[in-house]
């Protein structure tokens, strides 16, 4: 029997013996995140290298910069809790003209790197045009983002290999497409530096969207 094992072994090579080190039979819990004052979320579970559950979500923030900074580190502290591995969009700063809105756009993605940091949580950034192109979707200038999300909505229930209809759109509950998106194209590995955390194989479970909340307990 220990000759066979050993066979086995060599015939499945350092790629196998790597793969299957990793994944074993360990959960993993990657946690995606579109930040805006709609902020969406979105969990992904995986049981032995397979995702068994996509749990997506948003959260409402308003009012100047620290109030929202403020709100949103009470929704994202409990979402950032046993995950693994995080992505973020990320976003380029515009003219000095919307400085309020340069400073907003920063904390919405510095805050989430400051609570990964603390929880010990691999973080990556995932370029737009990325996870747009990763999914199918182009977007004109002259788009709305309840057209983008429309838009958004049966690519990536495309993307998951999902046979069924997407949901009739909702804004409530669909402010989150766009954090599932995120996650689909860091999990595909199409961010920069390489990660050094190990990816799983593609998600393929039929994600659960949530109604957007303005409650961390109500978030998840």
């Amino acid at each position: 029997r220990l000759c066979l094992e050993e066979e086995e072994e060599e015939e499945e090579g350092e790629e196998g013996r790597r793969t299957r080190q990793r994944v074993g039979s360990l959960k993993k819990r990657v946690l995606a995140l579109d930040p805006a004052k709609s902020y969406g979320w979105c969990i992904f579970e995986y049981v032995d290298g397979a995702c068994v559950s996509i749990t997506a979500g948003s959260f409402l923030v308003t009012g100047d910069v620290g109030k929202c900074m403020y709100e949103a580190r009470r929704h994202l502290t409990p979402l950032m809790q046993d995950v693994d591995l995080c992505f973020i969009e990320s976003w380029i700063g515009r003219s000095t003209r919307e400085e309020g809105k340069n400073r907003l756009n920063h904390g919405f993605r510095s805050l989430p790197m400051e609570l990964a940091y603390g929880a010990g949580v691999e973080c990556h950034m995932v370029n737009c045009s990325s996870w747009r192109k990763h999914i199918g979707v182009k977007v004109e200038k002259e788009m709305t983002q309840i057209q983008c999300k429309k838009r958004y909505l049966p690519r990536v229930w495309h993307t998951l290999e999902r046979s069924e209809q997407p949901p009739a759109f909702d804004r409530r509950m669909h402010d989150a497409v766009d954090a599932i998106a995120v996650g689909l194209c860091g999990l595909a590995g199409k961010i920069s530096p390489n990660p050094t955390a190990p990816f799983m194989s593609p998600p393929r479970a039929k994600p659960v969207l949530l109604r957007r909340s303005c409650s961390p307990v109500e978030s998840f």
